[in-house]
């Protein structure tokens, strides 16, 4: 049997380990709680009858930071995973509140979703410098991190992965500062205010990134980036545009994590992006999230045929019909067929395709865990997962 670390290493590696690698957990395959509806962690922790300590929440978007011990070995979890820090948000009103960066959050259903964009009227490279930032110096995002690292490196065999909250996060950060679709009529119309903001948005991010990656790099096997490229149906902007508005931002900022890290690449990005995975690869990604299979193109063996040998797949169990409206059996059978296609020579994590809502039942949870377990076990030399 491998440690947890030396299977996620080695599927990353795209070669065979011992048995396929779980994970749960982040803001990309965790899980949500939203007290409202139930609140899908406890509600799992107890139909697990594991006693869990208060959830720990990120402000913004619910996913819960502490996830329980007991409960991840339950699971059979191999990743760990370690979260910058960042200043308390700040109430404007009884429902609105702000971040460091002066986005205002406002509970909307489920979540929180920007609903105040700082700079959307801004028009001029001058209103960028203009703008009262955060100070990336600042000690709150790296208090104690060194330790819980060093920690997690010495009392765990997990792999310990590392996200450093908006750094790493580039151009959904712009998005959030001028709203979504300025965001991308700024590439038409303003380039050199989109210039302006993206180069100060990665200097901020990189020395955000400096700070946690001088306390913590020695001790991450993974450092996760995400941003969003992919819609349902497809990409949310023209190839030739990412190649000039995104690309180089991106592979500029994978450089300043590798100069800081021997940690792979984790990609999160939603929707269809079969289109970007080239793109990814020669960014120097090692590891993509989430799958969304049910979006165009995404299905499990078109992924594999055409970019099995290139990088490693983390998630692709359906979120959006299977786990939350099908039986258990249905699930297995699902995880199944995603295991016996894409952990076929190495290369896959397995995962949820995003977040896991408070409307997933805690037994399709279960299900899909263990029968990531029972089958996701390789026989020797077979490039099967059995």
């Amino acid at each position: 049997m491998m440690t947890s670390k030396e299977r996620v290493l080695k599927t990353i590696a795209r070669l065979e380990p011992d048995k396929v690698p779980i994970d749960l957990g982040g803001p990309f395959s965790g899980i949500v709680e939203v007290e409202a509806y139930g609140g899908a962690y406890k509600r799992l922790a107890k139909h697990l009858r594991i006693n869990v300590p208060e959830p720990l929440l990120n402000p913004a978007f619910k996913y819960v930071l502490n996830l329980d011990e007991k409960l991840l070995q339950r699971l059979h979890v191999d990743c760990r995973y370690i979260y910058a820090g960042g200043p308390e948000p700040k109430f404007i009103s009884n429902d609105i509140f702000s971040d460091e960066w002066g986005i205002g959050y406002k509970s909307v259903g489920l979540y929180n979703e920007p609903r105040i964009n700082p700079l959307k009227m801004a028009k001029r490279a001058e209103d960028v410098e203009k703008y009262p930032w955060p100070n990336p110096q600042d000690p709150i995002y790296v208090q104690g991190k060194e330790d819980e690292a060093k920690k997690l490196w010495n009392t765990t065999d997990c792999a310990v992965v590392g996200c450093g909250g908006y750094a790493g996060y580039l151009f959904g950060l712009y998005a959030m500062l001028r709203g979504y679709t300025q965001w991308l009529l700024d590439t038409k119309v303003n380039v050199d205010f989109y210039m302006a903001l993206s180069d100060k948005i990665f200097e901020l991010e990189v020395a955000i990134l400096d700070q946690f990656l001088s306390a913590t790099g020695d001790y991450l096997d993974i450092f996760a980036i995400a941003d969003d490229f992919g819609t349902q149906t497809g990409p949310v902007m023209s190839m030739d545009d990412f190649r000039r508005f995104c690309k180089p931002y991106l592979a500029n900022f994978i450089r300043e994590v590798k100069k800081r890290t021997k940690a792979k690449i984790f990609l999160h990005s939603c929707g269809s992006v079969i289109r970007f995975i080239d793109d990814f690869v020669d960014m120097g990604v090692d590891v993509l999230n989430p799958i969304q299979p049910l979006a165009y193109g995404m299905d499990p063996q078109t992924l594999k045929t055409k970019f099995g040998n290139k990088l490693c797949f983390h998630g692709g169990i359906d979120v959006q019909n299977l786990l939350p409206f099908e039986k258990p059996e249905r699930v297995k059978d699902s995880v199944r067929r995603t295991l016996s296609i894409l952990s076929k020579g190495g290369g896959y994590i397995l995962g949820t395709s995003h977040v896991i809502g408070p409307e997933v039942p805690p037994e399709n949870i279960v299900a899909m865990f263990d029968v990531g377990e029972e089958f996701g076990r390789y026989s020797q030399g077979s490039g099967i997962a059995l």
